[in-house]
């Protein structure tokens, strides 16, 4: 056993009992030959699509047992690759100027959204189009603008935001004043685009990706129906999709800087009066079941943020 942990110590693992380096070597390459995009993998791959099977009687039925199949020629599959790219690119580029995309920038982030197959793939998709300061900007503004179009939330958005805001702080200034430019103009968006803004902002609040802090240019004072919507609706999300501690934290990072002391006292004046409405049952998102919790939880808030100010 010694003999065995000096012949690792040093690296010499020829005096191992029962190493065989050729059976390593072996499986290291059939390990690498089942990564995605190996030639290995992309040679055992079946290349068969729908004209293949509306062809059958001409190429053959490939899934009977003994039967023959001549498979795609080459240039059956480029063409066919081309033309379905076309039209995905046709389709994608018609959706974009649906969505009033008016610049080629805004279109291809669009196309690269809308064909990804997750927020990850779109992350890295989006780093390889190689945009430049201006250019890159414009990143955060289509994800903001598709994540608000939706008929219903969708966490895709927010996670490829707080993904975004992690990699580069340039995208938080860009987002923070995206913010700003809609909550100026909050009383033209639909309930539904107000809705998926509060659930975008309480997954970044959540995740530190942003901070209450965006919100110190709000008058809390003097606010539309709309902006008060969007503000019952990012609490109470904090309050029912989080935990206790997450939602301490996300209005403990305003507590302190003395900068904030007016967002602080705005937020407890907004506070209070989101605890009367609870408490009368004036806001009908919030069952009557959760009505308790909702409100312990927003005193809780505040206490928070006045333990800063007395």
């Amino acid at each position: 056993m010694l003999d065995m942990i000096m012949a690792v110590c040093h690296n010499n693992l020829r005096k191992v009992p029962g190493y065989d380096a050729d059976t390593l070597e072996h499986r290291k390459r059939v390990l690498r030959g089942l990564l995605p995009g190996s030639v290995a993998l992309t040679e055992a791959q079946l290349r068969i699509g729908l004209d293949d099977l509306l062809q059958a009687d001409l190429r053959g039925r490939w899934w009977v047992v003994g039967s023959a199949w001549t498979g795609r020629t080459n240039e059956e599959s480029a063409h066919t690759g081309e033309k379905d790219d076309a039209k995905l690119g046709t389709k994608m580029m018609t959706l974009a100027r649906q969505q009033r995309l008016n610049t080629d920038v805004r279109r291809n982030l669009f196309a690269v959204l809308m064909t990804s197959e997750d927020y990850l793939d779109a992350f890295e998709k989006l780093l390889h189009l190689n945009l430049k300061d201006k250019q890159e900007r414009e990143i955060v503004h289509v994800v903001l603008h598709c994540c608000l179009q939706e008929k219903a939330f969708n966490p895709f958005y927010a996670f490829l935001c707080q993904k975004l805001l992690e990699f580069r702080r340039s995208h938080q200034i860009t987002l923070q004043f995206a913010v700003w430019d809609k909550l100026k103009i909050m009383d033209e968006m639909r309930k539904q685009q107000v809705q998926n803004l509060a659930r975008l902002m309480s997954h970044l609040l959540v995740t530190r990706a942003m901070s209450l802090s965006i919100f110190k240019v709000v008058d809390f004072v003097d606010m539309n129906d709309s902006k008060l919507s969007f503000f019952q609706v990012l609490l109470y999300v904090l309050i029912s999709d989080h935990s206790e501690e997450e939602f301490r934290s996300v209005f403990s990072r305003i507590a302190g800087p003395e900068e904030l002391q007016h967002l602080r006292e705005g937020f407890c004046l907004f506070l209070k009066f989101m605890t009367r409405q609870v408490k009368h049952g004036e806001c009908t998102f919030v069952p009557d079941a959760e009505s308790s919790d909702v409100i312990q939880r927003l005193k809780q808030a505040s206490r928070i943020l006045q333990a800063r100010m007395s």
